[in-house]
């Protein structure tokens, strides 16, 4: 009896051991202690499974939509092997964020899916076949704290409001002009963060060399990462030799602090307008002679 009572324990123990589990965990990148409001951040999810496959069904406690918007979402690559003699699948989901609102933040995301078994049976080739069975399956993970704020005040004034990652590229078009023509100072911030807010900051043209217009942003409807931005100058003398320098501040919210940009100043060849040749007349005909 007591070897009995141990041959069932053990194969009760081998089953246990053998049970398909699900397991999810999360992530928000990148971790810091502070985020801001207006930044851009992904939540990773990664489901891991064992003894099965999982085929995810639906979410659940994910950020509430009053402080964190839902910009994008794309399943990222798993992975699948074996472990210790056991099947392993990992399944991996992100989605970005704009964070909205300051404040502290909680959540904890939730995952509902299916198990898929599969089982292996057959004495050789011609008798090998495989069965699947499924059953539904969840698991919580562990809660995520934010703790969001506001970028610092006073905020320097070409602050162009955007709160990320993003990097400056310039250049001036046409690079050689002469006094009067039109020269298009064009610019672009590009990077991880949310254009919806953006305010392109004025390049002051120096009196008497420049007259300048007001610039003008060129984003396309619905992109999230990049503003192109143009403004004209039309050089009045051969001295304006350079288009003023650029700068534009974001907020880094890695390192909680305001970033300048900067590009130029632009060189400019400046070359004397060609003289206009004169019109020339048509020469009349001659006039008939009289008979």
């Amino acid at each position: 009896m007591p070897r009995l009572s141990a041959l069932i324990l053990l194969l009760a123990s081998a089953a246990s051991a053998a049970s398909p589990s699900l397991a999810l965990r999360a992530r928000v990148e990148p971790a810091a202690e502070h985020h801001y409001a207006g930044q851009r951040v992904r939540l990773v999810l990664e489901a891991e499974a064992h003894g099965a496959e999982v085929v995810p069904r639906g979410l659940a406690g994910l950020p509430d939509p009053d402080w964190a918007r839902q910009v994008a979402e794309a399943e990222l690559e798993g992975e699948r092997g074996v472990r210790d003699g056991q099947t392993v699948h990992i399944w991996r989901y992100a989605i970005d964020y704009q964070l909205l609102a300051p404040g502290e933040h909680s959540f904890a995301p939730a995952l509902r899916g299916t198990l898929a078994m599969r089982s292996e049976r057959g004495s050789g080739p011609a008798m090998f076949f495989s069965t699947s069975v499924e059953r539904p399956a969840s698991a919580q993970a562990s809660p995520i704290a934010l703790d969001v704020s506001v970028p610092p005040e006073p905020a320097p004034d070409d602050f162009c409001g955007l709160v990320g990652d993003v990097r400056l590229t310039a250049a001036i078009d046409p690079a050689e002009a002469s006094p009067g023509d039109l020269v298009n100072l064009r610019w672009s911030l590009e990077g991880i963060a949310d254009f919806d807010g953006f305010r392109p900051p004025s390049v002051a043209a120096p009196d008497g060399l420049f007259r300048s217009y007001p610039p003008k942003t060129d984003t396309a409807a619905g992109t999230r990462d990049r503003a192109d931005v143009a403004q004209v100058f039309v050089p009045l003398s051969l001295a304006a030799t350079n288009v003023p320098a650029l700068s534009v501040t974001v907020f880094d919210p890695v390192a909680g602090a305001y970033r300048a940009l900067r590009a130029g100043p632009f060189p400019l060849v400046l070359r004397e307008r060609p003289a206009e040749e004169p019109e020339e007349l048509p020469v009349p005909a001659a006039a008939p002679k009289a008979d």
